[in-house]
């Protein structure tokens, strides 16, 4: 039924209310006018609708000329069901120094105990010039002799699995959007997801939508290698 809205002689000639995965739906509204229609407010409610949609706020507007009049065009956007969230998981490989393999001592020995047989050690100077605490000794991993056992020899990198996870969320305009500091450790909320007891994941990135009423929050999370991110280094949000 034509609804007279937006000034004289404007009515309501198409209606559609679509929702997407994420829980955010757009409505369309089409008007027709004889005469130039009066333009609402970017972010106001839609005052004439067929259906009861939620938190919903104008996204875009588009006027055009067409045959007898104007048709005029309201996109409103807005969060029709909340509490969704979306993952999504890329799994890859990144280079590593040898050193930080969590067998490295069973291969190469400590600096205290410096296995010769497997890798080359060498002395450095780390004097402080505290003779009666500091021998100035001390020893750094060079290398994998070629001899090394485990075909270890010349080995310096390696390869280690690691996950980054995307989870997006929608909140309504006016809700309370927890936003912790990038560099943060903080698990994405992947609940019945094994991505590994023995590590954790560290919040690299997030980025903020508006889509009318509603916001569309994407957080970006690295995983660690196996022991966790460093709780000395990193905090925890």
């Amino acid at each position: 039924m034509a609804t007279k809205v937006h000034g004289s002689e404007s009515v309501v000639i198409h209606q559609k209310l679509s929702v997407g995965e994420d829980g955010i739906g757009t409505l369309t509204l089409t008007f027709f006018s004889v005469g130039i229609p009066t333009i609402p407010q970017l972010g106001s409610a839609p005052d004439v609708s067929v259906f009861t949609a939620g938190n919903l706020g104008l996204a875009d507007i588009d006027v055009s000329t067409v045959e007898g009049g104007f048709e005029m065009v309201l996109t409103y956007k807005g969060v029709i069901e909340d509490g969704i969230s979306i993952f999504s998981i890329e799994g890859g490989v990144s280079e590593e120094s040898i050193q930080t393999h969590p067998l490295f001592s069973s291969w190469a020995g400590t600096e205290k105990h410096p296995n010769s047989l497997n890798a080359y050690w060498e002395p450095v100077d780390t004097s402080s010039g505290n003779t009666e605490t500091d021998t100035g000794k001390s020893l750094r991993f060079v290398g994998f002799k070629r001899t090394a056992q485990n075909n270890l020899g010349g080995v310096e990198s390696y390869l280690t699995g690691n996950l980054t996870v995307c989870q997006t969320n929608t909140y309504a305009a006016g809700s309370g959007i927890d936003l912790p500091r990038c560099g943060s450790v903080l698990n994405p909320n992947t609940p019945g997801w094994n991505l590994g007891s023995n590590a954790n994941f560290l919040l690299e990135s997030y980025q903020v939508e508006k889509h009318g009423a509603a916001y569309r929050v994407t957080r970006r999370f690295r995983q660690s290698g196996p022991g966790g991110w460093n709780q000395y280094i990193y905090p925890f949000a």
